[in-house]
């Protein structure tokens, strides 16, 4: 049999009907991409052939119920599974959430619990060159289909054992690893194939991208803003006209993108770097586990590409972690702007795109008011129906940009609203940084990990005062008064301003000397900066920055 027909059968073991044993499986530490550890040929993967006393255990069982994502060149298989029988080893639930149990006259699929199997089936993988994965190519299919197992369970496992996972978090539940034997003939002749495996939370709703269309002039996503969005399959509630719709409109877009926001950078300040957020990943659920819910939940899915930093190379290599000093999250403001959400825009109004080297984009969308109460969303106006700018907005849903702010972090401000140096702060900084020495001394990892976030933080402050000075000038934007910063405990001062007027008696001079370009390109190469690639820094790719003067068009 040639490999392509090894390929066709293989997919036939996937078909709704088809019952998969469980196995339970630890995965090996993530590998297979620059932010990990190289691959070395005294760390290889774990064997996925299990051992004679995980054999002995009574299997849990599940039954296929839907491919959602399946068939040969797909790569994964996701499926939606009921659950037949669940785990009996109480030593390894712990490693994962129990199995979920829905209500007994569930309104969906008549009952029963259900979750989604995420098969990494090697033999279902794309045709592809061998330059997948770096560091020791060429990798087979099954190295790289358990790389990719390693790194999702990864991601999940983190985030059950800090509890956040599950409802309402933006993390679907973890219900384990585990291996199946997928052999192509189903006989005992044949030899076991044994394929990995992990069990996610079933959500039933659908992604942003889903609900909307893309406008084919601008690239805006196009909601049914004003129509009601069925984000699940109710046929028994549908003919007795009960069904329960969410109804969109401009308030529930914002709202759920502010919830999403939230929750993301929690993740981050927790320890874990989100790389692959677009609307295509980004779910609204008006359900859990068959119960009703009053609100929509946003759920984020596909976590390929998040990194935990326990996990990461910088993190082995002894990089100190880039939040590890912040009592609060950081504010979000610090670290997003337009750039980094821009596949979102027309969800978000599309009005806030003011990325400066794009041409001017006019639509339906782009001139349509918000419906609803517009005065019910934060950050939005009555006469306009919305913010006046992302920033604002921003600010409006997370609070203000220093100490007051009870659930963020606003990175110390080092000099006071004069210009003035505040005095009686200096003293014990005055030798950490000797910028009088001609010589150019080779710091070590930590040092220059360091130095790159004094320099975002001198970067984000200034793009904050440049902001300030603008909302200050507009009449039409409520002033809030804005209070001298004080240093927070546990947060210590960052600012290399202060330190350069520290060592060189008056670092006016001595700051302006840095190039915008040098520092965004320190900041880039940075481990740190590696780690949080998913994340904007407003100097380096920020909305409004001088930076964006400088960006070209895409060519097409």
């Amino acid at each position: 049999m040639n490999d392509l027909n090894i390929r066709y059968v293989a997919a036939r073991r996937y078909a709704p009907g088809e019952k998969l044993d469980l196995v339970p499986h630890d995965p090996s530490e993530p590998f297979g991409s620059g932010d990990f550890p190289p691959f070395q040929d005294d760390y290889q993967p774990r064997s996925l052939q299990p051992t004679a006393e995980e054999l002995k255990l009574k299997k849990p069982r599940l039954k296929i119920v839907e491919s959602l994502r399946a068939g040969r060149d797909v790569g994964s298989q996701i499926l939606l599974c009921k659950v037949v029988q669940g785990p009996t080893d109480r030593d390894n639930i712990r490693k994962h959430a129990p199995f979920p149990t829905f209500p007994k006259h569930s309104k969906v699929r008549r009952g029963g619990s259900f979750v989604v199997a995420n098969v990494f089936d090697p033999r279902l993988y794309p045709m592809r060159d061998a330059i997948d994965l770096p560091q020791k190519p060429p990798f087979d299919d099954v190295t790289v289909a358990y790389s990719e197992l390693c790194r999702e369970a990864a991601v999940y496992q983190f985030f059950y054992e800090n509890e956040m996972s599950g409802y309402p978090h933006i993390i679907a539940q973890y219900y384990g690893c585990w291996v199946i034997n997928r052999k192509v003939f189903n006989v005992d002749a044949t030899v076991d194939e044994w394929v990995g495996l992990i069990l996610l939370e079933y959500i039933e709703g659908l992604s942003i991208e889903a609900m909307c269309y893309r406008d084919r002039h601008t690239g805006y996503l196009q909601p049914p803003l004003g129509r009601p969005v069925s984000l699940h399959s109710d046929p028994e509630a549908e003919g007795k006209g009960q069904a329960k719709m969410l109804s969109l409109d401009r308030k529930v877009c914002l709202n759920a993108f502010k919830d999403f926001l939230k929750e993301i950078f929690v993740c981050m300040h927790l320890g874990v770097s989100m790389r692959d957020i677009f609307p295509r990943n980004v779910f609204l659920t008006i359900r859990s586990n068959g119960h009703d819910l009053e609100t929509p939940r946003v759920v984020l899915l596909d976590h390929l590409f998040s990194v935990v930093w326990e996990h990461s190379r910088p993190c082995k290599e002894g990089v100190p972690f880039p939040f590890g000093d912040l009592e609060l999250p950081p504010h979000p403001w610090e670290h997003c702007c337009v750039s980094a959400v821009s596949e979102f825009l027309g969800w978000i109004p599309p009005q806030w795109d003011d990325r400066k080297w794009l041409p001017a984009k006019t639509s339906p969308a782009a001139t349509s008011l918000a419906t609803g109460q517009a005065s019910d969303v934060a950050g939005v106006t009555e006469e306009t129906g919305i913010a006046k700018s992302f920033s604002d907005w921003l600010v409006d849903c997370f609070g203000p940009l220093d100490d007051s702010n009870p659930d963020y972090t606003v990175y110390p401000e080092e000099i006071s609203d004069n210009g003035e140096e505040d005095e009686g702060e200096l003293g014990e900084e005055d030798d950490e940084v000797d910028i009088s020495d001609e010589r150019e001394p080779q710091p070590d990892v930590e040092t220059v990990t360091e130095i790159d976030q004094e320099q975002v933080y001198a970067n984000l402050l200034e793009r904050r005062r440049e902001w300030e000075a603008s909302r200050a000038q507009d009449a039409s934007i409520p002033q809030r008064p804005r209070p001298h910063p004080n240093h927070t405990q546990g947060t210590p001062s960052r600012s290399p301003t202060r330190k350069a007027e520290a060592a060189g008696g008056g670092g006016g001079e001595q700051e302006s000397s840095m190039s915008s370009t040098s520092s965004t390109a320190q900041v880039a190469n940075s481990p740190s900066h590696q780690y949080l690639s998913g994340l904007v820094i407003r100097e380096a790719t920020g909305s409004g920055s001088d930076s964006d003067k400088e960006q070209q068009p895409p060519r097409y």
